[in-house]
């Protein structure tokens, strides 16, 4: 074998170059991250065991789009009380939402995040911030990594991110929100001792 066609097996193609490994893809070539997304195959009617399979195809351990997570678990409390059993289709309202946000996830494949938080350049300080808010439906925690370079630039990135869909039983949004702040305080309890 010649020595261009052994370094020709070397060449990564841009669309194959990505490791998956639990819900995350790295792209080894542009050093980024994207959500391992199910392929979605539109039909008439979903069961709620079908809502259910393709809500737990969606793992996204860093917290990257949680957003759309707590999304389709709020389909799923939905069908929860609507008291829908395993093998029962989706009734009219509720399957409009659930096509709506199957024909979203598509789009989550365009997100791509940048693996290293921090840059190469001499660092002046680094400060970790968490921020938390709720809403009657949902609660969640964030944070971010911000450093700040000797050479007077400022990096701000996403470390990790927890969301949670506000349980069935009505709870005022005070309460929510100190809901957060535990979910926060857990979460920094966990990452900061790991950086």
């Amino acid at each position: 074998i010649s020595q261009s066609s052994q370094e020709a097996n070397y060449i990564l193609d841009p669309e194959t170059s990505s490791s998956k490994l639990l819900g995350i893809c790295w792209n080894s070539q542009s050093d980024s991250f994207s959500i391992f997304l199910p392929n979605i195959i539109l039909k008439d009617t979903y069961t709620k065991r079908e809502v259910l399979s393709t809500i737990a195809s969606i793992y996204d351990p860093v917290g990257l789009i949680n957003p759309i997570v707590v999304t389709a678990k709020q389909i799923m409390q939905k069908l929860w009380l609507a008291k829908l059993d395993w093998n029962d289709t989706l009734d009219s309202n509720l399957l409009s939402e659930w096509i709506n946000f199957l024909q979203s996830i598509p789009s989550l494949s365009q997100i791509k995040v940048s693996r290293p938080i921090l840059e190469s350049y001499p660092i002046l300080k680094i400060e970790i911030h968490g921020f938390c808010d709720a809403s009657i439906k949902a609660y969640g925690a964030c944070l971010y990594l911000r450093v700040i370079y000797k050479n007077k630039t400022v990096s701000c990135n996403l470390i990790s991110s927890k969301s949670r869909i506000a349980p069935i039983k009505v709870i005022t949004l005070p309460k929510l929100e100190l809901m957060g702040a535990v979910l926060l305080a857990n979460l920094a309890a966990k990452i900061v001792p790991i950086l």
